[in-house]
């Protein structure tokens, strides 16, 4: 998502917020664990940053060495 240090450690945060009180308040109406919406929420935001940064790699033209 970014190569800055600064703007790296306030995404995480913001993802880690977002995927706690989100987690919370998607467990309190139908009474499953809080863990399971957590871990769900945290990996839909794993995903979307997979698929933003293999679009930004696609779309630099630079070539990609292992």
């Amino acid at each position: 998502m970014t190569a800055s240090p600064l703007k790296a450690t306030l995404l995480s945060v913001v993802f880690a917020e977002t995927a706690a009180v989100g987690g919370i308040l998607l467990s309190l109406a139908p009474g499953l664990p809080v863990s399971t919406f957590v871990t769900t929420i945290s990996f839909v935001i794993y995903l979307i940053c997979r698929v933003i940064g293999s679009r930004r790699k696609a779309n630099s033209g630079r070539a990609i060495t292992a």
